[in-house]
């Protein structure tokens, strides 16, 4: 689940950059979400600044790679020599380096994307039109090393296992388009057409994230089409695959708040409201707790604040907030319980609170970006259970040992690893 920004990546980026030698010859490219080895993360180009300081520097030292999960961790910088890339000049220049090996294809889009041993390639999406310059169909990927310029063309479904995107985002967005506004053909979307059944995609809150499988997917809401103003609930929503181009509407979705509803609901809720410049960014639409749900990082500036949670039933919305994703969750988890079956939804098991008593039979702590995490196995539960910084009495989980007799309390949604909501030890002395 990315927490990570654009703007939040862009600034530690541009910090990464600020301990390269010779600094002032380079600037950032284009930030793209990408998967490497199960770990999601922004990949940029390290770009030329200008063409006097391309004629100097010759060629760029590498790229950024920025975790999309942890809002803690800074940029760092994996060096290479790359003579090749969009801001080069003459014959390193990019995109005259694949149309001089393809001239007969045209570019959709480029990108920096790692493979899994971290050796950069530059992807481009290639194809052609339809019919003039309208209808993009994209046909494959060009790869250029960026050190040798040695071009790789590989047709849709033949692209490398590593290669997150074939299909753009504008190009998504295009074929969207055109699914919703011309459902029933041109004639409906002339000047005297009825406009039955037209949709409209979101363009503003079209969003990248992964699906259960690791794929690259674009995420975007539906609205009908109105003649004053635009619809604040779903009609629908749509998942891009952006590797094989599958389009998946899911229809049927009644009152749930669109993207740019949910925003404004978390920005206007009690918890933002208290700290000013605190903003809500886009939020990526899910299913959780078999609710309708949005999770929406909150920044200031370019920093990460904390992560708001927007159950998006248009009824009834609800906003919680925690300062990190695990203490979010348990908030969100407490109001879905507390909210009962929701509209066109039935919850899981689980929605009540739990007290389980036991021995420690192992106890282990991680220090991670937000603080340190205790796990722990209970004697005769097959569970694995995790104490993080925001659980009350957090003394008592530092001072616990194997043996210790200890009660937790839980609202456990059959997850893997179980966040404790209350720790107590009973063996630790009290006053």
């Amino acid at each position: 689940m990315p927490l990570v920004t654009v703007k939040m990546a862009d600034a530690k980026g541009d910090a990464a950059i600020n301990k390269i030698e010779n600094a002032s010859y380079f600037t950032e490219g284009e930030y793209r979400l990408t998967n490497i080895n199960d770990e999601l993360a922004y990949t940029s180009p390290i770009e030329m600044d200008g063409f006097l300081k391309a004629g100097k520097a010759e060629y760029t030292p590498g790229y950024n790679l920025i975790s999309a999960v942890s809002t803690d961790k800074g940029a760092s910088t994996v060096k290479g020599k790359m003579l090749y890339a969009p801001s080069q000049y003459l014959d390193h220049d990019l995109e005259r380096t694949i149309r001089k090996a393809y001239p007969n294809k045209i570019i959709h889009d480029s990108y920096l994307e790692p493979n899994e041993d971290g050796e950069p390639f530059f992807v481009a999406s290639v194809g052609h039109y339809l019919k003039y310059r309208s209808g993009p169909v994209v046909d494959g990927v060009v790869l250029v090393n960026p050190e040798t310029g040695d071009t790789k063309y590989y047709s849709k479904g033949k692209e490398p296992k590593w290669v997150d995107r074939t299909f753009t985002l504008d190009t998504a967005l295009e074929y969207w388009t055109y699914w919703g506004k011309y459902v029933h053909g041109w004639k409906n979307q002339s000047l005297i057409g009825p406009k039955k059944d037209v949709l409209i995609p979101n363009e503003d809150n079209m969003q990248v994230t992964f699906n259960e499988k690791g794929e690259l997917i674009y995420v975007v809401d539906f609205t009908r089409a109105k003649s004053k103003g635009n619809s604040k609930t779903l009609v629908g929503y749509g998942v891009f695959n952006a590797k094989t181009g599958e389009m998946t509407y899911y229809k049927g979705v009644t009152s749930v708040l669109t993207g740019k509803e949910a925003k404004s609901n978390a920005n206007a809720s009690e918890f933002l409201s208290k700290y000013p410049g605190w903003k809500a960014t886009n939020g990526i639409f899910y299913t959780i707790y078999g609710a309708p749900t949005y999770v929406i990082p909150v920044t200031k500036g370019s920093k990460f604040q904390g992560v708001a949670i927007v159950y998006a039933n248009s009824d009834n919305p609800q906003v919680v907030f925690g300062k990190t994703k695990d203490e979010a969750f348990r908030n969100y988890k407490k109001l879905i319980a507390s909210l009962g079956k929701v509209s066109g939804v039935t919850p899981q098991k689980g929605f009540e609170m739990k007290e389980i008593k036991g021995k420690v039979m192992r106890i282990n702590d991680a220090n991670l970006p937000n603080g340190y995490v205790f796990h722990l196995i209970i004697e005769g539960n097959a569970k694995r259970f995790s104490v993080d910084p925001g659980v009350n009495a957090l003394s008592d989980i530092v001072l616990t040992n194997v043996g210790d007799r200890v009660v937790l309390k839980v609202m456990d949604m059959e997850e893997d690893i179980v966040p404790v909501d209350e720790f107590t030890n009973l063996d630790l002395p009290r006053k």
